[in-house]
């Protein structure tokens, strides 16, 4: 299992904004962000090498003519955040993306989306959630067969809105279901 290069800037990002470097950060066009952004980038490198990395190269660096004595304040708790969250717990293997075909997990996010505005509520009935699933299967079979063909996949039909009568005949479909069981 490995991390999400995505979630890793992010994290960083968030932490820099909740210890108020973010500002300079955005502003900064020199070795500050050069430095926070080859800290984002410690995931790309393969997993023996990002401790050194931190260690050696990028933990004691320090911009005492760019950042004031409460910034230099504030990075030393965003390094100690980072080296705490992202070099100290985890496995190395799980942060390192080094050599996996993805480097972030936007593909599950985007299915957990589509799932979620297909079935409409957080909590679904299981035959919403079994009918949105083979919906969601069918399509995931035609894109395959598409893409079998050497065709491109294309969206021309707007994306489909939870069917509100399918929903309804479902939703009076288990009720039927319980009322005539013996529990």
């Amino acid at each position: 299992m490995h991390g999400c290069q995505f979630h890793v800037c992010k994290c960083c990002l968030d932490m820099l904004k909740k210890v108020g470097l973010i500002t300079r950060y955005y502003d900064s066009r020199g070795p500050f962000r050069y430095w926070v952004r080859q800290v984002m980038m410690l995931c790309l490198l393969p997993a023996i090498h990002i401790r050194p990395t931190w260690v050696n190269h990028l933990a004691h660096q320090e911009f005492p003519e760019l950042l004031s004595a409460r910034e230099q304040l504030s990075l030393v708790e965003f390094k100690d955040y980072f080296f705490d969250q992202w070099i100290e717990n985890p496995n190395p293997n799980f942060l390192s993306v080094f050599g996996t075909e993805m480097n972030s997990n936007n593909a599950l996010e985007s299915y957990n989306k589509k799932l979620n505005a297909l079935v409409g509520s957080k909590k679904p009935n299981i035959w919403v959630y079994v009918e949105t699933m083979n919906e969601m299967l069918d399509d995931a079979v035609i894109d395959l067969q598409t893409l079998q063909k050497g065709e491109r996949i294309t969206r021309n039909q707007p994306r489909r809105e939870p069917d509100a009568s399918k929903t309804c005949l479902v939703r009076n479909f288990s009720r039927k279901v319980y009322s005539n069981s013996v529990y």
